[in-house]
């Protein structure tokens, strides 16, 4: 009987090490897949736009701990047609368009990293897509694609159509900063830095012209978001030199 119970316990001792060790297996199988963020609106960021504007749309990644994200990312597939134009932002720079790798700035549970694709269709009537993987340093495993998809629809009025004219000035700049949205009324006014953190906001604008005072913000370089009245968002790289 007592070589029965010994048996029963040195058999259960190995069970019981064989469930830890699964189970310790699986923690780390899922954490692997595991994410510190999301996305905001979404991942995948769809639009229908006219072809004779401009479009410039951003997906939030908000960072879900408390301490700092740092990430990665690359591009999947770029699958515009011929005669579009784009541009990208990442949170910490803007390229001409998507290379193939890139790191971007590291962002606290106070900011959010973001990419936001600047777009010109050129009368165009077409569909295309911009694939990005991003994915946290040290856990690619745990990576998402994001995607922004346009369709665009016939312009109006091509026949009379003129592009709007938008003037931000001067850039480099050292104090002071001129934005003209020529007829468009300004509506609001936020200036941020490359962690994502809003530095400056203006909400109590009335005119198409306006004067921003950034002397106190150090050197660096800043993403400008401009509202008009109409709710559509201009977005555009800013550098504060002295």
């Amino acid at each position: 009987m007592q070589l029965l119970n010994m048996k029963y316990k040195l058999a259960n001792n190995k069970m019981m090490k064989s469930l830890t060790t699964t189970i310790f297996i699986l923690i780390a199988f899922f954490q692997g897949f595991s994410q510190n963020y999301d996305f905001f609106p979404s991942k995948n960021y769809e639009k229908i736009a006219d072809a004779s504007g401009y479009s410039s749309d951003q997906v939030l990644i908000n960072n879900l701990t408390s301490g700092i994200l740092n990430l990665k990312w690359k591009k999947v597939e770029v699958g515009f047609p011929t005669g579009w134009d784009y541009s990208l932002c990442d949170l910490g720079s803007c390229y001409p368009s998507a290379p193939d790798s890139a790191t971007m700035n590291p962002t606290d549970s106070a900011g959010d990293a973001y990419f936001i694709c600047h777009m010109t269709f050129n009368n165009i009537v077409d569909s295309g897509y911009l694939k990005l993987f991003v994915y946290e340093d040290g856990n690619e495993t745990g990576g998402d694609t994001v995607t922004f998809r346009y369709v665009t629809t016939p312009p109006t009025g091509i026949g009379t159509y003129t592009p709007k004219l938008i003037s931000i000035y001067p850039n480099p700049t050292a104090s002071r900063l001129n934005i003209d949205l020529g007829t468009s009324i300004i509506r609001s006014i936020k200036l941020y830095d490359t962690n994502g953190k809003l530095v400056l906001s203006d909400n109590n604008t009335l005119g198409s012209i306006q004067t921003i005072d950034i002397s106190p913000l150090p050197p660096s370089q800043y993403i400008l978001h401009i509202e008009d009245s109409n709710k559509k968002t201009y977005i555009h790289s800013i550098t504060i030199n002295r």
